[in-house]
């Protein structure tokens, strides 16, 4: 199977990337999710290698999608709960749901860097 010969450079990646997406959704709105199109220069900029995957490769990669979405759903709660005892409006839910992949991809990418680091 094709991997990345570095994980960390992988993952800083996409926080570099999720940051930028994250900055053009709140400029333009949802022209700015086009932005996500930069993943698909990662395989030009980063090296492959061919390996076999072991079991513990697949858990980690496992714990850092879980811990993702967890940390995700927890922070999408608190700003909900937040908002709803300071402001007594609606929040504006088109541009929270157009921020929700772009920030699950940042936090994909903090994980993952601080998983590899170790």
């Amino acid at each position: 199977m094709r991997i990345y010969k570095s994980y960390p450079k992988a993952f800083l990646f996409e926080i570099i990337v999720a940051s930028l997406t994250l900055f053009g959704v709140a400029l333009w709105g949802i022209e700015g999710i086009i932005l996500i199109a930069l993943f698909g220069l990662r395989p030009l900029i980063l090296e492959v290698t061919d390996k076999e995957i072991d079991e513990t490769f697949r858990t980690k990669h496992y714990n850092i999608l879980k811990l993702s979405i967890v940390l995700t759903a927890v922070t999408i709660i608190a700003v909900y709960c937040i908002s709803d005892l300071f402001y007594y409006s609606q929040l504006n839910a088109d541009f929270f749901l157009r921020m929700i992949l772009p920030y699950f991809i940042l936090i994909h990418g903090c994980v993952g860097t601080l998983f590899f680091r170790r």
